[in-house]
């Protein structure tokens, strides 16, 4: 696929989602996006959230520390997904297993030896900045028009002050939180279920509804225009999730000893997380 067939794909998809949004939704967003969103502080650190990520990125209820909520606290019954596909998902969950221990961590071991936390770290801030456009036009989609200014805000202070996303300049010294919003979410909040939960190859937990919202999140990311081909594109993601996996070497294996049964384990905790993502 050359870059225009690329760029007309991307336009076409913004079009298409726009076309689907409730009546309503892009007035509110409209409405309600103001340059006082811009400045808001936040009194909360910036979330880590990789919808449809590497199974080893091991989905968390609420941030550390956080006290659940009264519902929480009395057992808020848990959100159900049916899994049909139980025996297959399985498979390919161990298959994941394997590669994460016999060559994700062993690589992501020896790239964290060469390479120190903070210039990983910046390399991680580059590539969730230039995927603004993502959450941009997830949150107007979902018409939250103060998300969206403050998410566009970021993107310019972290784009100039922070050395092209290197430096999360916009939260270290303005308190502007993330608005992680991805297609998935989109599709929840307009009232898709989930359908039924999938456990895919190399990607991990997900579902019907998150998969079709992954293509569409591929397809607003800039990353995926900006590469000359598919083989280079592919390079650029597997180097992204090796450095990712280097800053979370030890989640994933502490969840495995916690689990009884770490195929269940995950596929609950993923469902949960995704559920309330879509609350927020």
């Amino acid at each position: 696929m050359n870059c225009s067939q690329k760029v007309i794909g991307f336009l076409a998809l913004t079009a298409l989602l726009t076309l689907c949004l409730p009546p309503g939704n892009v007035s509110m967003g409209l409405k309600t996006f103001s340059l006082h969103s811009v400045a808001l502080a936040a009194d909360q650190a910036p979330k880590e959230k990789q919808p449809g990520s590497f199974i080893w990125s091991v989905p968390q209820r609420g941030a550390p520390g956080e006290t659940p909520s009264g519902e929480e606290a009395f057992g808020e019954e848990p959100v159900t997904v049916a899994d049909p596909l139980e025996p297959m998902n399985r498979f390919f969950f161990h298959f994941n297993d394997k590669l994460y221990f016999w060559v994700l961590k062993p690589v992501g071991t020896a790239y964290g030896t060469v390479l120190p936390p903070g210039i990983r770290i910046a390399i991680r801030n580059a590539f969730h900045n230039i995927a603004m456009p993502v959450r941009v036009i997830n949150c107007a989609l979902q018409g939250k028009g103060e998300a969206m200014g403050t998410e566009l805000g970021r993107f310019v202070i972290n784009s100039t002050l922070g050395i092209g996303g290197l430096v999360d300049f916009a939260y270290n010294e303005y308190g502007l939180k993330v608005h992680d919003e991805d297609t998935g979410q989109t599709f929840g909040v307009w009232g898709m279920k989930p359908l039924m939960y999938v456990n895919l190859p190399i990607l991990g937990p997900s579902s019907v509804r998150d998969g079709l919202g992954l293509a569409g999140d591929t397809f607003l990311n800039p990353v995926y225009y900006l590469t000359p081909n598919d083989y280079v594109s592919l390079g650029v993601k597997a180097g992204k999730e090796v450095n990712n996996v280097s800053l979370r070497l030890g989640e994933y294996e502490d969840f495995k000893k916690s689990a009884l049964d770490p195929y269940i384990s995950m596929r609950d905790a993923y469902i949960q997380y995704r559920a309330e993502e879509i609350k927020k």
